[in-house]
């Protein structure tokens, strides 16, 4: 296994001289590693420069998440197993602080939340359990994310897989984004303040109560554009007022949009996706979320400008398979098979 692990960490190795600028740190939880690797998210975080890029390799356990104040790039190898012999990336949470602003994130599993405190953050193609944006946070983007948590407390944000405070701008697109709570205080999807500029679209959501809450303060209307989402199960109601036509082209399984402004309601969902059981929410054959969203788009996650990737595969070739001899004779050389697909 450390045989493996070490060709899988020098490739990642390698790999790190595609980027163009900046520097690359390389953080690998195995023993022995090339020299300049790091042990920790952490420790490649204290020594990277504001922009620098920090690459985590796959491995059985799981790495600490850390508090981020600078601009930081973090990518891992995709959210969901490779094959057998080459594991996933796997943290718990991360925190974003003044001076993480530009910082992105992508390609993890992460077994925690992710709390953002400041602007331009960018939570790209991860699972994890939920988010929560702090107030006066502008030009947050969350996007092709798996978002699954079963969330009950005592409060609106400690019961959403979304939680938004006021005065922020959040754009949240094709996401899975799942309460699996049931039979208690409300779970809900998302859940804003008052006042919020969102746009919410192409997300699958499947939740006890609200999927989508958008707060009001008496009269007033709070900015926001929901459209081509699908909700296979929420409830009765959105907490989203179809009568803005910045809300059209949803399905509902309920009648949580209604029927104007080219949404549709009680939708068998059954018609829609080929194994939602299972989270595939690719649509089937006939699907009446084919060519239902905004400008002739699909509904759902694989429409859109993002469509979503599965398994969190991010844009650097990926490693998906390696073969080692259990044993070898000393005076022989070793028969390395190593498999890798390209990102995308």
């Amino acid at each position: 296994m450390k045989t493996k692990i070490l060709i899988v960490t020098t490739l990642f190795f390698i790999m790190g001289g595609l980027f163009s600028s900046a520097a690359t740190l390389i953080v690998s939880s195995y023993f022995p590693k090339p020299e300049g690797v790091y042990t920790t998210i952490q420790a490649a975080y204290n020594a990277a420069s504001p922009g620098d890029t920090i690459i985590i390799t796959p491995a059985e356990g799981e790495y600490a998440g850390i508090t981020i104040a600078k601009e930081i790039h973090i990518i891992g190898n995709g959210w969901s197993r490779l094959s057998e012999s080459v594991p996933n990336t796997k943290t718990s949470g991360f925190t974003f602080n003044a001076g993480a602003e530009g910082s992105s994130i992508t390609g993890l599993e992460v077994n925690g939340m992710f709390d953002i405190n400041t602007d331009n953050i960018t939570v790209k193609r991860n699972k994890l359990y939920y988010i929560y944006v702090q107030a006066n946070c502008t030009n947050v983007v969350i996007i092709q994310n798996f978002i699954s948590s079963d969330r009950f407390c005592c409060s609106w944000w400690e019961t959403s897989i979304i939680s938004i405070w006021e005065n922020t701008e959040v754009y949240i697109s094709n996401n899975i984004i799942i309460n699996t709570r049931t039979g208690s205080y409300g779970q809900y999807g998302i859940y804003t303040s008052y006042p919020t500029n969102v746009i919410v679209c192409n997300n699958v959501f499947n939740t006890e109560d609200g999927a989508i809450i958008i707060s009001m303060s008496g009269g007033n209307y709070c900015p926001h554009r929901v459209f081509n989402n699908i909700i296979k199960w929420g409830g009765g109601t959105s907490g989203v007022a179809a009568s803005y036509d910045e809300n059209n082209h949803n399905m509902g399984n309920s009648t949580q949009f209604g029927t104007i402004n080219n949404n549709q309601q009680n939708v068998d969902m059954n018609t829609v996706f080929v194994d939602a059981t299972n989270h595939d929410y690719h649509l089937k054959e006939g699907s009446p979320a084919i060519g239902a969203g905004l400008d002739g788009t699909d509904c759902g996650i694989y429409g859109g400008a993002y469509p979503f990737v599965d398994n969190g595969r991010t844009w650097l070739p990926t490693i998906t398979e390696v073969s080692v001899p259990a044993i070898v004779n000393i005076n022989d050389g070793i028969d390395v098979s190593v498999k890798a697909k390209s990102g995308k």
